[in-house]
């Protein structure tokens, strides 16, 4: 997944977005990508999220928004919309 990671980061870098960190960990687990004042991390899976997969971990009060490969390579605008919908958007 960390090239995966390395995608969402150029995307949010390209799209302007403010407020985010690389690399943060949250709850024993690393996260990605994290906005702290919207408490809003990112994490990124493989191709595609399969039912059954364990979910991620998130500290109380934070929300963890789940994207795929295919999210950030095939329908990066979703990710925006679901970041803009948490305060967390460019």
């Amino acid at each position: 997944a960390a090239a995966a990671e390395d995608v969402l980061v150029r995307t949010l870098r390209e799209a302007g977005a403010r407020g985010w960190h690389r690399g943060v960990v949250s709850a024993g687990r690393p996260a990605p990508v994290v906005f702290p004042a919207a408490r809003v991390a990112i994490e990124v899976t493989g191709w595609a999220w399969r039912p059954g997969e364990p979910g991620p971990v998130a500290r109380p009060g934070w929300t963890v928004l789940r994207f795929s490969w295919a999210d950030l390579s095939r329908r990066p605008a979703v990710i925006f919309a679901t970041l803009d919908g948490r305060s967390a958007g460019p």
